[in-house]
């Protein structure tokens, strides 16, 4: 908006105008981003892969751990 005279209050007299003229900063561009469907496939097989090799390791340690704490191995 613009404003005549530029003053910080308002009165009936002063005239407000459209800037047509004014680009906001802010706006945003979405551009899609197309991805095969095989290779997003392909990416999340390699993802699950890296997941469950990650818990394995987990898991074995949790196992270790509750093994130690109670000093006995019984399935053996």
């Amino acid at each position: 908006m613009i404003k005549t005279p530029n003053t910080n209050s308002l009165e009936a007299d002063h005239e407000l105008r459209v800037n047509l003229d004014y680009k906001s900063n802010l706006y945003k561009n979405k551009l899609a981003v197309l991805v095969s469907k095989a290779e997003k496939k392909a990416e999340v097989i390699k993802v699950s892969g890296k997941v469950e090799d990650d818990r394995k390791y987990a898991i074995e340690a949790i196992l270790v751990k509750v093994m130690k704490s109670r000093r006995k191995i019984d399935y053996i």
